[in-house]
């Protein structure tokens, strides 16, 4: 099984957007701690699988969606 995730940051006229893509997590720096400022897309996220069956897909007796997906997105 192969597969990857990813996360981009764009920074541009002191904007910041970031992205990502599968259980990656981008991570900021706040005050000395470190703070999630992205969402894992998996199964276990409950907008995840309303979205997934809005769209017309499932989640397979194996986990994964449509059955060949581990990860959402």
């Amino acid at each position: 099984q192969t597969g990857c995730t990813t996360v981009v940051a764009l920074l541009k006229d002191r904007k910041l957007v970031i992205a990502n893509l599968g259980d990656t997590e981008a991570l900021m720096c706040k005050n000395g701690k470190s703070v999630v400022v992205t969402q894992k897309h998996n199964i276990l996220d409950k907008d995840e699988l309303i979205r997934i069956r809005k769209s017309g897909g499932f989640i397979g007796l194996n986990g994964k969606v449509n059955s060949t997906l581990e990860y959402t997105r």
